[in-house]
């Protein structure tokens, strides 16, 4: 179980790029859950398992949060505003709409999740009965984003709006020197 995760890197230069790394890495840490799951009932909460718990943690707890924030104020909105200057109102606006139903289906199946990771990271070994719904919620909003968003948002999206986009996403951050 050490190496859990896909290398996966982009910049906030190319904004759109970074958020399908974080697709990347959301889809890894399912497939960590769905191992976890297995060595759980093997080697019980031993240093690996509570590593890889901790490393879930981490990401869900404050890099996730960060990802929904960067499209619902970043991306959608600036898409947006693109259609509906073309003439196409109504689409991105559907979108936002099941995008922030999913976001907060996603932050209850979290919630559900995460006592269970927490009593591994401390060494105490529990079934993740959780992890099964979050890990189907996290990868249908992953294909939907992929499937439906990207290809639109590479289209019509200008060089400002993502240069403006990755500026914003880095001020999340606290990352300010050298930005874009």
């Amino acid at each position: 179980m050490n190496n859990l995760m896909p290398s996966v890197s982009a910049g906030f230069d190319s904004p759109l790029d970074l958020l399908l790394a974080c697709h990347r890495r959301i889809i890894g840490f399912c497939d960590t859950l769905e191992r976890l799951q297995e060595h759980l009932q093997v080697a019980g909460a031993d240093a690996q398992a509570q590593a890889a718990a901790g490393r879930i943690l981490n990401y869900f707890d404050r890099a996730a949060p960060l990802h929904h924030q960067d499209e619902e104020e970043d991306l959608l909105p600036r898409m947006q505003r693109r259609l509906d200057a073309a003439g196409e109102r109504g689409l991105v606006e559907g979108w936002r709409r099941h995008i922030a139903a999913e976001h907060v289906y996603q932050a209850e199946a979290w919630n559900a999740l995460r006592p269970q990771l927490q009593a591994i990271n401390e060494g105490h070994a529990c079934p993740l009965d959780q992890a099964g719904t979050f890990i189907t919620l996290e990868r249908e909003h992953v294909r939907f984003e992929e499937e439906k968003l990207f290809s639109v948002a590479r289209r019509i999206l200008s060089a400002d709006d993502l240069s403006e986009m990755g500026r914003a996403m880095a001020n999340r951050r606290g990352v300010h020197d050298n930005v874009i």
